[in-house]
């Protein structure tokens, strides 16, 4: 089951949650390259250089930054990096289902920076949720459906492997929830 449970962490890392949305989003919307391209980079690109160079460091010691004292040294970038990308969503005119994928993903981030300065919330379900619901908005309706079992998933694995608690993977589903609800009511897809 530990290692069912480590695939499934490493499956649905935020990275590569980001990555899998910006890849299946370029390939529906083949139109939106340019500005897809920019955003994977800023959303996964920027934030896993960040990662290895901190790793590297000796500033965070695991890819998950597991430790909350260093969350709060990564996550305050990652956001900063986020709300970059959704300024320039909007001023660069991204199509809109691209401003509204950058704005729930910088709400997210935002939220999950914030909780991190007092208590751990799990990225990896919240990245995971976020990622499906946002892919259900923008590629295919049928990923609403799937959405809950692959949170589900690895919220199972975050806890099997005693990563977080069943109160912190619930909060990184709500905070993912909240911030696509968030983005769909300023910026409709």
């Amino acid at each position: 089951m530990d290692r069912a449970a480590t695939f499934l962490s490493w499956l649905f890392n935020p990275l590569c949650a980001v990555t899998v949305l910006c890849v299946a989003v370029g390939v529906t919307h083949p139109t939106w390259w340019g500005p897809d391209l920019v955003t994977w980079i800023l959303l996964a690109g920027v934030p896993a250089l960040l990662l290895g160079i901190g790793l590297h460091a000796g500033i965070w010691h695991d890819p998950d930054i597991s430790a909350l004292p260093e969350r709060r040294t990564f996550l305050p970038w990652v956001a900063l990096s986020s709300l970059l990308l959704a300024g320039w969503a909007v001023v660069g005119q991204f199509p809109a289902g691209l401003r509204f994928m950058t704005l729930a993903i910088a709400c997210w981030l935002v939220i999950a920076a914030g909780v991190s300065l007092a208590w751990k919330i799990s990225l990896h379900v919240g990245s995971t949720l976020g990622a499906a619901l946002l892919g259900a908005y923008l590629i295919a309706h049928w990923l609403a459906m799937v959405a809950p079992g692959l949170a589900l998933a690895v919220a199972w694995a975050r806890v099997r492997l005693r990563q977080h608690t069943v109160a912190q993977v619930i909060a990184g589903g709500m905070a993912a929830m909240v911030a696509v609800a968030f983005a769909a009511r300023l910026t409709p897809p």
